[in-house]
């Protein structure tokens, strides 16, 4: 019977020895990779959250002192508990085989570039990322990605400008904006601002008119803006499509054509003809070109086409 409970007390010393010794591997494990490091900071940080969350309680130092004690002796549950998480994960050899490599100049090395090599991994990545998105874009619709973020957002725009122009407080609120800017402008004809708000904003109120059918109304408020001032771009774009959708093709298409080639400069378009190509697409596209007149459309965008390649806007050269 002594035999026996001996021999159960070597096999108990033994399990704990191999335990201890198996515990002091780890150790060396975590100090090749700057784990004890790392836990060691864990510590002292949570010692300085304590002190900063209670300073102003006016809690004695003695007693603050006591507590970060207790927190530091505290390292060893820390460390436990990830001794216990290794073992769960590696085995004895294992644990052996990654701490002669990590105590290693090669081991060394990896753990100093690792921060920089797991930035420079994400960077790549991301890098192949919006290359790949630039090609398929380009693959798919022939665009780049910021012409197609462009196009969108103008599309966007339109559509928004769309449901404007068929709300009613909407249009009374341009009215009103635009008679004010009117009476000011009257008041002082020779105010450069005002006579350029004032063209704008009779440009406006027909970009609207020409979404909601009234083109009558939109070429009238266009006039009136030239009048204001000739010199304003934008009129002339909506002019011909005013005319062009009462059914006056004749005058649509004398203005279309002097206009054809003009620069524009603004807006990505750089000639007037990228203009009004848009804008005949962009009607049709949203349905609201009167039947009777769709045939006319076609006619005036196979005659803006001809020889027409999309030219990009050139930004003017700095003085």
């Amino acid at each position: 019977m002594k035999k026996v409970f001996y021999s159960l007390l070597l096999v108990v010393a033994v399990a704990n020895a191999q335990a201890q010794k198996g515990d002091a591997d780890l150790r060396q494990y975590f100090k090749a990779i700057g784990l004890d490091k790392q836990m060691e900071r864990s510590v002292e940080r949570e010692i300085e959250a304590v002190r900063e969350t209670y300073l102003q309680d006016a809690i004695p130092a003695t007693r603050l002192d006591s507590v970060a004690n207790a927190i530091r002796q505290s390292y060893s549950l820390l460390e436990n508990e990830m001794i216990a998480l290794h073992k769960k994960e590696f085995t004895a050899k294992e644990i052996k085989t990654l701490t002669q490599f990590y105590e290693s100049p090669v081991g060394q090395k990896k753990l100093r570039l690792e921060g920089a090599l797991k930035e420079q991994t994400y960077q790549t990545e991301l890098a192949w990322m919006e290359k790949m998105e630039e090609n398929a874009c380009m693959a798919l619709t022939g665009m780049t990605l910021e012409e197609k973020r462009l196009l969108d957002l103008d599309n966007e725009r339109f559509h928004r400008s769309l449901l404007e122009a068929q709300d009613s407080i909407t249009m009374a609120n341009i009215a009103i904006r635009l008679d004010t800017l009117l009476k000011h402008y009257q008041e002082k004809p020779s105010n450069v601002f005002l006579k350029t708000r004032l063209a704008n904003q009779y440009n406006h109120f027909a970009w609207y008119q020409l979404m909601n059918g009234q083109y009558a109304k939109a070429e009238k408020n266009l006039q009136l803006g030239v009048q204001i001032d000739s010199t304003n771009l934008y009129l002339y774009t909506n002019l011909p499509l005013a005319a062009l959708l009462q059914g006056n093709y004749e005058q649509a298409k004398a203005m279309y054509l002097a206009f054809k080639e003009k620069p524009y400069g603004l807006n990505g378009a750089a000639l007037y003809k990228d203009v009004f190509l848009k804008d005949l697409r962009r009607f049709q596209t949203a349905g609201i070109i009167p039947t009777e007149r769709l045939a006319d459309v076609e006619n005036i965008k196979a005659l803006l086409s001809e020889g027409f390649v999309n030219s990009k806007a050139v930004k003017p050269p700095k003085n």
